[in-house]
Formats: structure tokens, C-alpha cells, sequence
């Protein structure tokens, strides 16, 4: 459960990519599903322990066993979209040499100077960047595919520099 934690809290410090948004709500599903199948064997196992009836009998031993393998995929799955973070798109991972970044797909605005802002939908997880630190991370319902617009409530003024939209 630790880890499950720990990497909520890490996603959420780190800046992410846009074409990395997509692995990381799989890491995070994966880390999810993980977390509950071995605490619910962990139970089990407990169970079976003290329960002197099935503490030795070998069948039961072995389809946990079974079972467990089946978790160990899970283990191995989430492992390699956390590895795909770091490795492949560089999440996490500080640079040695400070060098300009590409732009971010998003939506720019400027009051106090020009700040970037980006909103990623990605099936049930909902993310908000400001200038490429996560602010806001919810989860819902996955929305049905479609059009996305930008509605803005309020008075004043609003100036676009550039506004872009990708898919995930």
C-alpha cells in the first residue's frame, strides 16, 4: 500500500509529459489493482494460516500459489509503466544540463506575464497543469469520445498566444 501511495503523491510532484499522460493513468490503474489483489491475499493467506483446517493441506497451497503468479503479472505490469515513465519519456528524471523544453500542448494565457495551462482527460483521470506542475488530479466517469471545448465565465479580458489540442 505504501508504494501505491507514494506514487500518487510522486505523480503529482512531477512534471508530465502530454504524450506520457496515457501511461500514467495505466501506472495508475495497475497500481491500483495491485495494491487491493495483495492486500486481499495477504488476507486470505492469514486466513488460511490460522484456520487449522486448511493450514497444511497441499491443494490449497498450491492454488494459492496460483494465484499469487497471477499478481506477480500485475506486479510486472505496473513495474514496466513505471519504468516506460522514467526511461521512455524522462518523468522524474532531473537533468544534468539545464536545456529549453519543447512547448506543451495546452492552453497559454497571461495577466502577470504568460503562464501555461493544460488540462488532460484520460479515461477516468483528470489532470490540471499550471506552467507544468500537476495542481489538480480527479477521478470520474470516462467521457464519451466527442468534441472538447473551452468555455470561459467571467468579465475581462482574455489573450490567447496559442491554443492546440492532441489526443492521447
Amino acid at each position: 500500500m505504501l508504494t501505491y501511495f507514494t506514487g500518487t503523491w510522486a505523480a503529482e510532484a512531477v512534471s508530465v509529459p502530454a504524450a506520457a499522460e496515457a501511461v500514467l493513468s495505466e501506472h495508475a490503474n495497475l497500481g491500483w489493482w495491485t495494491m487491493w489483489f495483495f492486500g486481499v491475499y495477504a488476507l486470505v493467506r492469514l486466513g488460511v494460516y490460522l484456520w487449522l483446517k486448511t493450514r497444511n493441506r497441499l491443494g490449497l497451497q498450491a492454488l494459492l500459489l496460483l494465484i499469487v503468479l497471477g499478481g506477480g503479472y500485475l506486479l510486472y505490469e505496473t513495474g514496466d509503466h513505471g519504468a516506460e515513465l522514467v526511461f521512455r519519456y524522462g518523468v522524474g528524471v532531473q537533468n544534468v544540463e539545464e536545456t529549453p523544453a519543447p512547448a506543451e500542448p495546452g492552453l497559454t494565457i497571461g495577466a502577470d506575464g504568460w503562464r501555461t495551462v493544460r488540462a488532460v482527460g484520460d479515461g477516468m483521470h483528470f489532470r490540471g497543469y499550471v506552467d507544468g506542475t500537476m495542481i489538480v488530479h480527479g477521478h470520474g466517469d470516462a467521457a464519451s469520445p466527442g468534441v472538447a471545448g473551452l468555455r470561459l465565465d467571467g468579465t475581462g479580458t482574455v489573450v490567447l498566444r496559442r491554443l492546440s489540442g492532441s489526443t492521447l
